[in-house]
């Protein structure tokens, strides 16, 4: 027998979730592009009301939630503020944003004259270097938007919609920063290769790495990105890196069960790597992968055992060792990266374009920063667990 308790729970049930659901879509929706078509809607009068009551939800939430998390946030950040931050010794303010101060104008000011050419912009009042340095932070740890919240002293929804904003114009500058090396730059990178690991014709290294991710919501796509290795929901960041670390292309997006050689056919890489009327590397030249890769004329993958058993050759064996120890630089770069941009460790979305989108914006900052000489050293790893 249903008594008026049960349906009176059933009904608060229901009413939570629905304001959960309103919440959830105020994020969606006020964090896109001002290129979205939301923004033309909330030009109309009944989109800026509309604009409004999501604005008010969030709001609404943020409070709550920083009563709910405000003691445990004092704890791990005490006395900290955004003044803290930004006057700190150099040391810190490398350990806090995982870039240097040079680097981080640098950054802004390219950011600032973006924005400045954009029609619409996510809260113009607050100024570009401390939307660019929110975003540093969050990408640098694996800490709440709350604590940046409070950090930075704006509410959650504010830095929601700042970060995924700053990284929506990281990945529009990813055609300035990471780019194909044109010939002379391949001289110099096969010269380094063959003066470091005795390897010729080298220009790059492809790999791929796994970023976990929330699940995703919809059953079919949360089996699709389920990493079956580790039990994760991931996104795979498909890479070519030179003998800098620099990342020369990345593709990044398909879903954690894919293997590395559909990641490879699936991608505008493979097109160029196979084409013979549009050749991306010239005669005499490579890219190195693993044996998950095919062997092309311009991919060169380590020797197999002979399908009848026999052992390899020692000229084989020499070819395999150099092989990997040239091939060693593309998990260098991906572990510098996740070093430097511990948000990859664990992105908390479920919506993979959105985590797809995070991981490029990393993988620009990652090659702006070595553009500008700033390195990332296992003794700046070491200190990324200093409290603020």
């Amino acid at each position: 027998m249903i008594t008026m308790t049960t349906v009176m729970l059933q009904m608060a049930v229901g009413v939570e979730d629905v304001k959960e659901a309103l919440l959830n879509f105020a994020l969606t929706e006020l964090s896109e592009s001002p290129t979205n078509h939301v923004y033309t809607f909330i030009k109309s009068e009944m989109g800026a009301h509309r604009h409004h009551i999501l604005t008010s939800l969030l709001a609404a939430r943020d409070s709550a939630e920083n009563k709910l998390e405000e003691n445990t946030e004092r704890q791990q950040t005490p006395g900290a503020n955004y003044e803290t931050l930004v006057t700190c010794r150099d040391s810190d303010f490398k350990t806090y944003f995982r870039m240097n101060r040079n680097t981080i104008q640098s950054l802004t000011r390219i950011i600032g004259k973006r924005l400045m050419a954009s029609a619409e912009a996510v809260h113009p009042l607050i100024p570009v270097e401390k939307k660019v340095l929110l975003t540093a932070w969050l990408m640098g740890n694996n800490q709440s938007y709350m604590a940046a919240a409070k950090l930075f002293e704006v509410s959650k929804g504010t830095v929601y919609r700042i970060f995924h904003h700053i990284c929506s114009e990281l990945t529009i500058l990813a055609g300035k920063y990471i780019q194909w090396p044109d010939p002379n730059e391949c001289d110099e990178i096969s010269a380094s290769f063959e003066n470091k690991h005795g390897f010729p014709g080298v220009i790059g290294v492809i790999g791929a790495c796994h970023i976990e991710i929330r699940e995703p919501e919809a059953q079919e796509e949360a089996a699709r990105f389920k990493n079956e290795q580790t039990g994760q929901y991931t996104v795979i960041l498909q890479a070519v890196c030179d003998d800098r670390l620099l990342f020369r292309d990345v593709c990044a997006g398909f879903p954690g069960q894919t293997s590395k050689l559909r990641v490879l056919i699936g991608s505008p890489l493979y097109t160029r790597l196979s084409s013979r009327t549009d050749p991306l590397i010239e005669p005499h030249k490579h890219i190195l992968g693993s044996s998950d890769y095919p062997q092309l004329s311009t991919l060169l993958t380590p020797y197999s055992s002979n399908a009848d058993g026999h052992p390899l050759s020692k000229q084989e064996l020499k070819f395999n060792s150099l092989h990997q120890t040239a091939r060693s630089v593309v998990e260098e770069a991906f572990e510098m990266l996740k070093k430097r941009f511990q948000r990859l460790r664990f992105i908390d979305v479920s919506r993979t374009e959105l985590a797809s989108k995070v991981v490029v914006a990393a993988c620009v900052l990652h090659n702006f920063a070595l553009m500008h000489g700033d390195e990332f050293t296992d003794e700046h790893y070491k200190n990324t667990d200093k409290k603020i």
